[in-house]
């Protein structure tokens, strides 16, 4: 496979010829469902009514810096490990039992459930009005008639098309409109060891932009830079992306800028199961963000929903920390670590004979509240579980957004991890306060300092 510089931390989206009308009905949004397509009503135990998330900021944060966590006194309830695993073994994806299984000194401190997610209400209304007009285009490789948010929030499980919206929902769900990110990327060795790489990461989101419609997008859903500032091997390469719409028509469109020789020239084939670079073959391109791009390689099927025990909430990971006191060997540091039950959607994506692709199959796991996806499975030909994907996940409550903070990839054959989005000591991994515009995602801009 080719390996190009790659760290698409943004979301993808793509668009083809419409294939026929979507029944939804809007009117279940904030009634008995949330407005962003969650049921709105608990489980009757520790899962609680959702009841409007948290759209306010803590007295504590300062825009611009890390978001401190709005519930700062909350402390774990239990902790689940290998000694205790059968207990809570269905309320957990295969790839979290294997884990705890590989890894003794992984644990999961389980905290009380608080279903944060929250948007405002214009992202509210963009969501009703693409439950009544949004289609899958031809072979559910796109969307059309949709903007602002996840164009499916009313799920029909007996839809035939129900797993491929779940999967579109998260694609094109909604992070804000102009965002800086400052991280870094770690790829640990199973003695721990890891050689971190730091960059800024710009997205404009057209697709989010106040405004927007179908003929101002022009085939660009968002466009992306990111710069390296080290190591010094790697230090001022830099990609431009221009996420095309059609990815399965026209490819989405990237170029690299090398420091060394001073040029930008076109990169080719940044999609599927190209490895990126720098992280020594341990993600695809489309592993970026859990999951982005043209789906069209794969069958898809929607399982059923779950209540799982998944990362939430997660500002413990959002804060400045040395690097040594998150990546273990094997995994993340557990003291940093918050999981809650959640209700998620399992969609499970079969590889098509005669397509290629490293996973033959994968799961992905989708909280109902956000259509983020919070964890996978994926196995290779062989059927045999390979690599175990979670996004550790908070509320951006002074956008608002649901998102990430930090993402990972285990290895379960080699011992290796991948982590990305890493605060350390670095400035703020996520800014919403950020001014960009179109000039500054053109080829020649790759040129211009940091």
């Amino acid at each position: 496979m080719r390996t190009i510089y790659s760290s698409l931390a943004m979301p993808l989206a793509a668009a083809l010829a419409i294939s026929g009308p979507v029944a939804a009905d809007p009117g279940k949004l904030g009634t008995e469902l949330t407005p962003i397509g969650g049921e709105k009503a608990g489980n009757g135990g520790d899962i609680p009514e959702w009841t409007g998330g948290v759209r306010e900021a803590p007295a504590t944060y300062q825009e611009g810096k890390h978001h401190p966590s709005p519930f700062p006194d909350d402390k774990p309830k239990f902790t689940i490990d290998v000694s205790n695993l059968d207990k809570y073994r269905d309320n957990l994806s295969e790839g979290m039992i294997a884990m705890l299984t590989k890894w003794s000194t992984l644990k999961l401190p389980v905290y009380e459930t608080r279903r944060t997610a929250a948007y405002s209400d214009r992202i509210y209304e963009a969501l009703k009005d693409n439950a009544a007009n949004a289609k899958l285009a031809a072979g559910g490789n796109g969307v059309v008639d949709a903007l602002g948010a996840s164009p499916f929030p009313v799920i029909d499980p007996n839809d035939k098309d129900a797993a491929i919206k779940i999967i579109w929902n998260h694609i094109m769900r909604y992070r804000g409109e102009m965002v800086l990110r400052e991280s870094n990327t770690l790829v640990v060795d199973p003695n721990g060891t890891f050689n971190p790489v730091y960059q800024r990461e710009y997205v404009l989101f057209y697709y989010s932009l106040p405004g927007m419609t179908q003929e101002k997008l022009n085939n660009v859903v968002f466009k992306y830079i990111r710069k390296i500032q080290s190591p010094a091997r790697l230090a001022g390469t830099r990609v431009l992306v221009h996420e095309t719409l059609d990815q399965v028509k026209e490819a989405r469109k990237a170029w690299l800028y090398d420091d060394g020789r001073k040029r930008v020239t076109r990169a080719p084939d940044v999609a599927y199961d190209t490895l990126e670079s720098g992280l020594g073959g341990q993600r695809t391109v489309d592993n970026v963000d859990m999951y982005n791009g043209a789906p069209d390689r794969y069958t898809w099927k929607l399982i059923g929903k779950k209540e799982m025990y998944i990362p939430y909430n997660s500002y413990a990971l959002h804060k400045q920390m040395p690097l040594k006191d998150l990546a273990l060997p094997g995994h993340l540091n557990p003291e940093k670590l918050r999981y809650e039950l959640h209700r998620v959607w399992v969609v499970e994506a079969k590889l098509k004979q005669g397509q290629r692709h490293v996973y033959d199959r994968r799961v992905f796991f989708v909280d109902e509240d956000s259509w983020q996806i919070v964890e996978y499975d994926q196995y290779d030909g062989k059927g045999q579980l390979w690599k175990v994907g979670e996004a550790f996940t908070l509320q951006y409550y002074n956008v608002p957004t649901y998102w990430t903070t930090v993402e990972t990839q285990y290895d379960l054959l080699d011992g290796k991890y991948v982590a990305s989005g890493v605060a350390g000591d670095s400035g703020p991994p996520m800014d919403f306060t950020v001014e960009l515009a179109d000039k500054d995602f053109i080829p020649n801009a790759l040129k211009r300092g940091n």
